[in-house]
């Protein structure tokens, strides 16, 4: 019981460590993120306003087909600089960093795990019929496959934001469909005009709002992989912890539960048939006074002396 105690305390916080490592690593990248998409926040205005060069019909094309038109994208040119800025620090953080990070957490549970079923079959040894038992079940437990595959889950939460976390150019593009539509139907005399007009009012009003996708479409991909080693890992050290208990440290005391019940049943018994027994003793005198009582009056009453007349 003491080695299951201190491996769920150990593993605990050799976990938090870890969350609070990865946490600290994603919290660093977020700001990085934040401060470029603030950047070409601030450089959207002047972006819209460069394409007044075009002519009318290619303005206009370049709105019916969402900001795409032959060589010209809008989208990748409002979002380009933006992973550009941060993909230094996030390939050293999404690639190395918490990778390795993980790696170590992975080592050094199997390691702790691998120490306290060590101990326990040690243990065991002073218990000769049970020994077999034992370790027979702490070669079946598969621990190092539950930790292998919850790893496994926490690596696949940085590779889906490895593969979406530069979606940026899509996820602006999205945003924009609807006023894309909207400006891309005018037609007539001063379309271009108007045009130009309304992408100027467009940006001016929305652009903090449409930016503000990009970080939250990157926060969320953050909290997934936080997500993942939370709950992955959590659950397999509950898994494990479980496992041992009910193969190894159930089976070693398993022989003086018996006994130990019987003892524990006598003692809170014992107090209680006292209590009991005590409650009842006054009763039963004063009754059975009551009927040597009766059993006198009845006799004299009759005339009866010894059951005779």
């Amino acid at each position: 019981m003491v080695f299951h105690r201190a491996l769920n305390t150990d593993t605990k916080e050799m976990l938090d460590a870890t969350e609070k490592a990865v946490d600290f690593e994603l919290s660093r990248l977020q700001a990085e993120l934040e401060a470029a998409v603030q950047e070409a926040d601030d450089k959207s205005e002047d972006i819209f306003q460069s394409l007044a060069i075009f002519r009318w019909n290619a303005y206009s094309a370049l709105m019916r087909r969402h900001g795409e038109w032959k060589a010209t994208d809008l989208n990748e040119d409002l979002t380009k600089d933006i992973f550009q800025a941060v993909s230094p620090s996030w390939n050293i953080i999404m690639n190395d960093k918490i990778p390795t990070i993980l790696n170590d957490l992975k080592t050094s549970l199997c390691k702790r795990v691998q120490r306290t079923v060590q101990d326990i079959c040690l243990r065991s040894k002073t218990c000769k019929t049970i020994t077999d038992q034992i370790l027979k079940a702490s070669l079946s437990m598969g621990y190092e496959e539950i930790i292998s595959r919850a790893h496994a889950a926490c690596r696949k939460s940085i590779t889906t934001a490895q593969r979406d976390g530069n979606r940026f150019k899509s996820i602006l593009q999205n945003e924009m469909k609807p006023h894309y539509d909207k400006v891309g139907t005018e037609r007539g005399k001063g379309m271009f005009l108007r045009m130009k007009e309304e992408n100027s009012r467009y940006i001016l009003e929305n652009r903090e709002a449409l930016f503000a996708t990009i970080s939250d479409h990157a926060s969320s991909l953050f909290q997934e992989i936080r997500s993942a080693l939370h709950m992955d890992m959590t659950k397999a050290l509950e898994k494990i912890s479980l496992t041992i208990y009910t193969s190894l440290v159930s089976v070693q005391h398993g022989t003086k539960l018996d006994s130990i019940l019987k003892d524990r049943m006598k003692k809170e018994k014992l107090p209680q048939l006292k209590a009991l027994m005590a409650t009842t003793e006054v009763p039963m005198q004063a009754l059975s006074t009551a009927i040597d009582a009766r059993l006198k009056e009845l006799t004299h009453a009759h005339g009866y002396h010894n059951g005779f007349p």
